[in-house]
Order: C-alpha cells, then structure tokens, then sequence
C-alpha cells in the first residue's frame, strides 16, 4: 500500500506544528495543504508540551528555536513517554551557510531521536510525501540507556514546571481544518495575501536551497580534485623510491 493509497483510508492525520515564526507556520500550511492533515499549531515549547500531556498526535514538526526550549531537548522528552516514543518527529533548524546542516547539528538530532531534519527556511515541495512516508513508517522509538520511558507524562510535566510563564496572548479564531493550541499561543491559518507571501518566500527558499546545494557540491568537487591530486603525489613518489638509482 502506498502512502496515499494509506492516507486516504482513514481520518486526517494529526499534526503538531511546534513553531514561533509566523512566516514558517505559513510554508508549513502552504506544504501541507491537504485534507488529510490537521494542524495544531503551538508557538512555544510550553504549548506543545501542555499538548502533548492530554493528545497523541499523528506526526510533530517543531523548530529548532522555540523561544523556551530548543526544539531538541523538547523532542528528547517527547520520546521518553512511552504513549508519544512512536510519534514521527521532524525538526526544522537553521542551516550553515553555504554547508548545509553540520556533522553537529546531525549528531543532535540523532541523540534527541528525531525523525526526519530538514534546513531552515522549509522549501522542501517533497514534505508532503516525506511526512505521508514517516506516517507510513512511524517514528524510530529507540531506546537509550540513559534515558528510560515513562509511563506517565512526568517528563513532560516537569519540563513545564521549568519553563517561563507565556506573557498575555490576544486569541485568534483557527481556520477550518486546523487548530490553535492555548498557553502560548499560535498562529492563524494564513488568508490569501499571506499564502502569496508564504508562495514567494517559498520559491525564494527554494532557490536558496538550491545555492546551498550547489556550494555543498563544488565543495565536494573540490575535496574530491584534492584527494585525487594527493594520491597522484603519492603515487609518483613511491614511484621514485622505487626506481632503482642511475648508475
């Protein structure tokens, strides 16, 4: 079965956007604009985590850069509720300029258990599918040593006893097919002049990952030119002391 042959036999997936950004929340709507999908939206780590307490979702996308808690250690405590560790979780986080996501940045994700990383601003048109396919897959549930599953959302709740209170958030009605998550706010789904600008900064993000892509590339070009003149160095010198001396 495919993904979406999988997605069109049962209810919209649950997703959980963990996002401050107003103008990320709006690719993410742009992206994920699909019947499929119900989004609750949370602005901080704070809402997301009183969220979590009482709801399973289907599927988290959380930045990076919550402005309470960065979006790994977030992801680390979700995945040490038993309820939530299967839950697929992608994380968005701003990326090196000209290298892409680093080795570092990588090993983070990795050790938090996150699912699926992807660079900052989102400009990825495949995201649909990708999250149809974390869905299809369910998230990698590894257990570390030190890190044992709770039964109870403890985790979560201690968390939250450590986080700052939100200031005042004005509400805003939630567009049809989507929610606003309380105790930290959210964002709106996008009307007709946002979707544009969300569209145009798409394509520019789309064009900016390209750039990035392209540098990654020349730069690997360049390592591989160096390695491959290195060995020829090499070679011709084990030649040399090979070759018997001139009489």
């Amino acid at each position: 079965m495919t993904a979406g042959e999988m997605a069109s036999d049962r209810p919209a997936f649950a997703v959980l956007v963990a996002e401050a950004d107003d103008l990320q929340l709006q690719l993410v709507d742009v992206l994920l604009s699909d019947p499929r999908f119900h989004l609750a939206r949370a602005a901080s780590a704070r809402a997301a985590l009183e969220y979590l307490k009482a709801n399973t979702p289907d599927l988290i996308i959380a930045a990076a850069d919550l402005p309470d808690l960065d979006g790994y250690a977030l992801v680390s405590r979700v995945k040490r509720v038993v309820r939530l560790a299967h839950v697929p979780v992608i994380l968005t986080t701003e990326a090196d300029a000209g290298l892409g996501l680093s080795q570092r940045t990588r090993r983070r994700a990795e050790e938090a258990q996150v699912d699926l990383l992807l660079p900052r601003p989102l400009g990825d048109k495949n995201l649909k599918e990708r999250a149809l396919r974390l869905l299809q897959q369910g998230g990698s549930g590894r257990k570390r040593a030190d890190q044992p599953r709770l039964a109870t959302t403890l985790v979560l709740e201690e968390a939250l006893e450590r986080l700052p209170l939100p200031p005042p958030h004005p509400t805003r009605p939630a567009a049809p097919g989507s929610s606003d998550v309380v105790a930290g706010g959210a964002a709106a789904q996008p009307n007709a002049a946002q979707a544009q600008v969300a569209q145009a900064h798409l394509a520019r993000a789309e064009r900016e990952s390209l750039i990035r892509e392209n540098e990654a590339l020349r730069n690997e070009n360049r390592e591989l030119r160096a390695s491959i003149e290195r060995l020829r160095r090499e070679l011709n010198e084990a030649r040399q002391v090979g070759r018997p001396g001139k009489r």
